[in-house]
């Protein structure tokens, strides 16, 4: 989990950092797993990697194979980013761009794909930005975060939703007349977020979701405070793409309901050069907003562009 790994000022501190994280993965995995090995394996202060070629070489002489999660992979990368700081953009680039270290890791893994007992990778991060400026290390990964069958996996659809609304109104001793009100409530704030181009059904996002329904659980009241505190945007971010050229005009369309935000096609792969230097189009920081969950897909226009909105109230 890439988000354990702290942005730093200093470049050689982080890539310190981004080994001594690692390593303490490897420490936890060999706590579950050293039983199974019939060899030692040595781990490397300062080289995280030689530590990973070791625990490969100690399971190449097991029957099993590795599966590797990796979780926030583009976190740290991107508060470095967007840190605001005047050398961030030098940092990042220093960790991803040529010879890097952050480039290098995902070069290890890639090699270690290639039968030396890695078996699978599964990448879960926001952006494609950072994967594409280390996508020579690890050119083999394939995108399903915009396929249709996986449209409704990240939230809840309003059968689901209605469900347990009328299960919590039961059990506060409501008429059941006041699930309807209840669902309407939550379709207005919550509902909303689509990661279909042809949308068919809108999800709720189950964080906010949850944050409601628990405290009409617990109480049978709605709470004060509809926006969940851990669903706040996270500014940051917001007044970084602001910043970038054009990226103010843009944020004030996705404001405006009489011009919609329209891009010709959701950028799936993107580079930090390439959204630096992007000033003819909305297309790069529109899709950088949608993966950031500011923005969320709104069907097609009549001219066949994707239609780009605000998805819900809160």
């Amino acid at each position: 989990d890439f988000s354990g790994v702290a942005p730093r000022l200093d470049v050689d501190a982080m890539v310190q950092s981004i080994h001594n994280h690692i390593n303490g993965c490897f420490e936890i995995f060999l706590s579950r797993y050293r039983h199974l090995f019939s060899e030692p394996v040595e781990l490397h202060p300062t080289d995280a990697m030689r530590s990973f070629q070791s625990i490969l070489a100690a399971i190449r002489q097991t029957p099993y194979k590795l599966y590797l999660l990796i979780d926030e992979y583009d976190n740290f990368a991107n508060e470095v980013l967007m840190g605001g700081q005047i050398r961030s953009q030098q940092r990042y680039e220093a960790l991803v761009f040529g010879e890097g270290e952050f480039k290098t890791v995902f070069k290890n893994v890639k090699s270690a794909l290639g039968g030396l007992g890695l078996d699978r990778v599964f990448i879960v991060g926001v952006s494609p930005v950072v994967m594409h400026d280390v996508t020579s290390g690890f050119n083999i990964a394939e995108n399903v975060y915009l396929r249709d069958d996986f449209g409704s996996l990240c939230g809840f659809t309003d059968a689901e939703v209605g469900a347990m609304a009328r299960q919590i109104i039961a059990d506060c001793q409501f008429p059941p007349e006041n699930a309807s009100e209840v669902v309407e409530l939550l379709r207005i704030f919550y509902n909303g977020s689509c990661f279909r181009v042809k949308c068919q059904e809108a999800i709720y996002n189950p964080t906010a979701l949850f944050y409601f329904l628990k405290h009409l659980q617990r109480t049978c009241e709605y709470p004060r405070r509809l926006l969940d505190s851990n669903l706040a945007p996270d500014f940051q971010k917001i007044a970084y793409i602001a910043g970038l050229p054009g990226g103010a005009q843009l944020m004030m369309r996705a404001l405006d309901d009489a011009d919609p935000l329209a891009v010709d096609e959701l950028q799936e792969r993107f580079g930090l050069r390439q959204m630096l230097a992007e000033t003819k189009t909305t297309s790069f920081m529109a899709s950088l907003l949608y993966y950031l969950g500011v923005l969320t897909l709104g069907g097609l226009t009549e001219h066949g562009e994707i239609r780009l909105r605000i998805p819900n109230l809160v």
